[in-house]
């Protein structure tokens, strides 16, 4: 029985190695790349695992948040000082 499942698992290992190999390219360029600037920071909630998060206006966010048992979804306010 185990020689059945060993030569099993060999066919496949051989069958999807020769996929990759057929593996076409269709990008003409290579990706960008890019570099980022923080300009600010803000405090944030240790313990929310952020999911996603969308600028909801008004100097906030919408953070969709959550491990297993415990997601939410949260309006949270951005504070920035303007100095003069």
């Amino acid at each position: 029985m185990a020689a059945f499942l060993m030569l099993g698992v060999l066919i496949l290992l051989g069958i999807s190695s020769n996929m990759w190999r057929s593996t076409v390219i269709y990008a003409d360029v290579s990706p960008g790349i890019y570099s980022i600037k923080v300009v600010n920071e803000f405090p944030h909630d240790p313990d929310a695992f952020t999911q996603g998060q969308l600028y909801a206006g008004n100097d906030s966010l919408l953070e969709s948040t959550g491990l297993y048992g415990k997601s939410s979804v949260r309006k949270v306010a951005i504070r920035i000082e303007i100095c003069r």
